[in-house]
């Protein structure tokens, strides 16, 4: 996984070998891994772990307020 982007610190993951294989020949997270949670996806994606992103979606919230 790449690293948070709200808090710097990496998470590895273990995912099943058939997901990881298409992740690698280009599929979308949610097609290589169609039975994971959502979040662990996004840490796939981007990292950010689900606290994080929790904390920057709040504060987003309070921008628009």
């Amino acid at each position: 996984c790449p690293r948070c982007i709200v808090c710097g610190q990496q998470t590895h993951l273990r995912v099943p070998v058939e997901g990881h294989i298409k992740r690698m020949d280009g599929a979308a997270v949610q097609d290589a891994f169609p039975n994971m949670p959502t979040h662990m996806r996004e840490m796939l994606i981007t990292g950010t772990h689900p606290v994080c992103w929790d904390s920057m979606m709040l504060d987003l919230e309070d921008e628009e307020v």
